[in-house]
């Protein structure tokens, strides 16, 4: 079997884009913020092949960011109002306070422009330098809590996933179901054909044994990384009932499945 070329794309692609876009999108940078950092009962679904924590960092680098510039901005409007009130309280002549109210004005504004104009520079800046090969997206911002960042550690290792009643769908775990696509029935009881043009020889075999020759097939004809494992999922509202999973009612489940059921699996 024989694969068209694969493009070749460094593994921490996802992180790298995902990261730059915390800088670029702030309704994206919030969403990051919210579902990976927030303190409540709601289980993180592991994002396989992406750095939660190396995210989590540039999100919350992009908001401190943003509310550097706002700092910035309030500061020239008291400014500007301080000005305001100077000159209409000062006993100079009419023309004398509406010429120096629109030069204070002017630069106010010229000020206000360069912190808005540095601050965008500064968000794409970062989200350039994140494609670059030599930036390394985790190191490039700085650490956020460490006991979030321990517990997203965590998600890298998982085996054990909860998933969203609403959502209706185990392999959304807690996240948001983007796209989907259906395949095309296979119809298992037509032999192929050999090149002579013979029937092949059907060979009976259960959906196990598919699971492990693909296991060890794809890997072979291009997908070098590619590793099959085994995970647990479990429906949000059947979390309460299994005590090793959900050990403090009052916390988070689990991330990896206990010992013994891992024997089973």
């Amino acid at each position: 079997m024989t694969l068209p070329q694969l493009p070749n794309a460094p593994q921490d692609v996802a992180t790298r884009y995902l990261c730059a876009a915390s800088y670029l999108d702030p309704e994206f940078r919030g969403h990051v913020i919210d579902m990976l950092s927030r303190d409540s009962l709601h289980a993180v679904c592991p994002s396989f092949g992406v750095d939660s924590v190396a995210l989590l960092r540039h999100a919350v680098a992009a908001r401190r960011l943003t509310y550097r510039r706002d700092r910035l901005l309030a500061g020239i409007w008291i400014v500007a109002g301080a000005a305001l009130w100077a000159e209409s309280s000062m006993n100079a002549s009419r023309a004398a306070a509406t010429g120096d109210v629109l030069a204070t004005l002017a630069i106010l504004a010229v000020a206000a422009w360069l912190i808005s104009f540095t601050h965008l520079y500064e968000l794409r800046r970062r989200a350039i330098a994140l494609r670059l090969p030599q930036t390394n997206p985790r190191a490039a911002a700085a650490p956020t809590d460490a006991v979030i960042e321990a517990r997203l550690n965590e998600l890298a290792t998982s085996n054990l996933i909860v998933y969203d009643v609403a959502q209706g769908d185990p392999f959304v775990g807690s996240g948001h179901l983007m796209d989907n696509w259906l395949l095309k029935p296979v119809n298992l009881t037509l032999a192929a054909t050999d090149p002579s043009g013979r029937k092949k020889q059907l060979i009976q075999f259960s959906p196990a044994e598919l699971h492990q020759f693909l296991a060890k097939r794809v890997p072979a004809v291009g997908f070098d990384n590619l590793v099959a494992r085994n995970r647990l999922y479990i429906r949000g509202d059947a979390v309460r009932s299994l005590r090793d999973i959900l050990p403090d009612r009052m916390g988070r489940p689990e991330v990896r499945a206990p010992s013994d059921l891992e024997a089973y699996s």
